[in-house]
């Protein structure tokens, strides 16, 4: 399970905000957007800019410029990781109402799981689709051996009997000829 924190001090998203994330590293670009004083996010209140990151995959101790990029990056990683970054816990102030934490938890799909659980029953039934033909093909394997040597058997005396023939015929001819 991974989980990022975000924190928001006074309604103001600050560039220092903590992100905690249990995963690896890499190189990727974020797109980002830094959000007027109340935290909400609008299409008027938030300006649009690329920020390349170093990493590709979230790490301990990773800062983002502010929420809205970490939630952008996040959203790109869980996009390529198959899971998608959802609040798990909103913590509010008491006075004014304004946002002072985030929790943010991975949330797979249910579709994934699903359809991840009947690929593994599948691999098991094509595993014991695939040993149950391999006995098969053994037994038969074992069981017409003195057939297959008998059909060998009639298909050399064919053999021979089509070159006595051809020999048979090419005699006639020469006999024939001279």
């Amino acid at each position: 399970d991974s989980e990022c924190h975000t924190n928001v001090r006074d309604g103001n998203l600050d560039n220092s905000s903590d992100v905690e994330l249990r995963l690896s590293n890499e190189v990727a670009t974020v797109r980002s957007s830094h959000l007027a004083q109340t935290g909400e996010m609008s299409q008027n209140s938030s300006r649009a800019e690329s920020t390349a990151v170093e990493r590709d995959e979230p790490y301990v101790g990773q800062e983002f410029e502010s929420e809205a990029a970490a939630h952008a990056f996040y959203n790109a990683y869980g996009m390529r990781m198959g899971f998608i970054p959802r609040v798990s816990n909103l913590s509010r102030s008491r006075l004014d109402k304004s946002i002072i934490g985030r929790t943010w938890n991975e949330h797979t799909r249910i579709q994934v799981q699903e359809l991840t659980k009947q690929l593994l029953v599948e691999r098991k039934r094509s595993a014991s689709y695939r040993g149950i033909i391999d006995i098969l093909f053994k037994h038969i394997e074992d069981h017409t051996h003195y057939l297959s040597e008998k059909v060998q058997n009639i298909a050399d005396c064919v053999k021979e009997i089509a070159s006595e023939g051809k020999s048979v015929k090419s005699s006639n001819t020469l006999g024939n000829k001279l």
